[in-house]
């Protein structure tokens, strides 16, 4: 199976978040957690979450892939 690097950027809007993960790997529900008090804990690296999880719940994406090369 082939192996590459990859370098990707872009935005994702209006995505609604409703679990997240704590610094100890366990599954935060934060559905009920206002949009403030979550990204405050996500910049301040207490929560975490999941790009992958993330690209397929938003709305209007736009996610661009380039330089690809060989991995190692």
């Amino acid at each position: 199976m082939p192996s590459i690097n990859l370098c990707f950027q872009g935005y994702i809007n209006g995505v609604e978040v409703t679990k997240a993960t704590n610094a100890d790997g366990e599954s935060v529900d934060v559905s009920e957690m206002s949009e403030g008090e979550l990204c405050r804990k996500l910049n301040a690296g207490e929560l975490f979450v999941s790009l992958g999880d993330l690209l397929y719940e938003g709305d209007d994406e736009e996610i661009e892939l380039h330089d690809f090369a060989p991995g190692i």
